[in-house]
């Protein structure tokens, strides 16, 4: 858990980060509160997180640029159990890109989105597409 440490705002902190991901196999994995944007966490998701089963992100600064990785990740994990994009700054390319990931990636139970830049009517259409 790496939770409430300021990573977002250490650029060299956020680098290591994303080195020791790479080496490892990280199951559960929490950044929230940690003011990281979409470009600290991008190469984080793109060094191997194949192995998550938990990804928690919420209350950060992260924006709609991380649409597109949070997409790739769902669609080629196949271990994604969970995942909190809570109180970020996501919008409609995170709706558009996300939401179609997660019509294909069965074994998510959780997902949370609330508190960003969405309609309620995009939320509740997220949580339409998870498995009862």
């Amino acid at each position: 858990m790496l939770s409430d440490n300021n990573i977002g705002m250490d650029k060299v902190l956020a680098k290591a980060l994303t080195v020791l991901l790479g080496g490892n196999s990280i199951e559960d994995l929490s950044l929230s509160w940690n003011r990281l944007r979409s470009e600290d966490l991008i190469p984080m998701l793109q060094v191997g997180c194949k192995s998550l089963k938990v990804l928690d992100i919420k209350f950060n600064r992260l924006d709609d640029q991380l649409a597109r990785s949070v997409a790739k990740l769902l669609n080629e994990s196949k271990t994604m159990l969970q995942l909190d994009l809570s109180y970020n700054y996501f919008g409609y390319e995170t709706y558009e890109s996300v939401g179609r990931a997660l019509v294909e990636c069965k074994q998510l139970n959780l997902f949370r989105i609330k508190g960003n830049s969405l309609k309620e009517e995009e939320i509740q259409q997220f949580e339409s597409l998870l498995p009862r």
